[in-house]
Parts: structure tokens; C-alpha cells; sequence
């Protein structure tokens, strides 16, 4: 989690300083690695069920827009 957090973080620090295209990089590691981990932890039950179900059809749409947001800024 904490390393999560930390990419979120980093990119909000990047934004600020105008370095949109790492930050979005950042987002799109994060939000992959929530993709793979989320339904993980569903399984174990460190996290609600539903998150097995509802991250594979929830993430991809973030992932496209953020590498949307990519082809933009380059």
C-alpha cells in the first residue's frame, strides 16, 4: 500500500513541477499494479470480494485515459 502511495504522491509532486509526462508514467505503473494486486488481495481477503470483479472491468478504463493523456502531452 505504502508503495502505491507513493507513486500517487510522486506524480502529484511532478505535476506541480510541470513534469506532466513522468507523472503520467507514474499513474499508469500504480494504476497496473492495482489491477494485479487488487484482485490478489480479494482473494486472501485483505480486500472487499467485489474488488475481484469490479477492478478488471474498472481499471482498464483509467489505464486507457490516462495513456490518452500521454499521447497528449507528447
Amino acid at each position: 500500500m505504502i508503495g502505491l502511495f507513493s507513486l500517487g504522491f510522486a506524480a502529484l509532486v511532478l505535476t506541480t513541477l510541470d513534469a506532466a509526462v513522468p507523472a503520467l508514467l507514474l499513474l499508469l505503473v500504480g494504476f497496473t499494479a492495482i489491477a494485479v494486486l487488487d484482485p490478489i488481495a480479494a482473494r486472501r481477503g485483505k480486500a472487499p470480494l467485489f474488488f475481484a470483479r469490479l477492478r478488471p472491468v474498472q481499471i482498464p478504463i483509467a489505464l486507457v485515459s490516462l495513456a490518452a493523456l500521454l499521447a497528449l502531452a507528447l
